[in-house]
């Protein structure tokens, strides 16, 4: 489910709804950090 978060993210989605909130947050914040590289 993580994995289909991000490519949301990805996409344009703006709001998420999941249950792992904390492992989701670590997700997008090291996506987002990998971005700015």
């Amino acid at each position: 489910s993580i994995a289909l978060g991000l490519e949301g993210l990805r996409q344009g989605v703006h709001i998420l709804r999941v249950h792992d909130v904390v492992e989701t947050k670590q997700a997008i914040s090291l996506w987002q950090a990998a971005l700015e590289l």
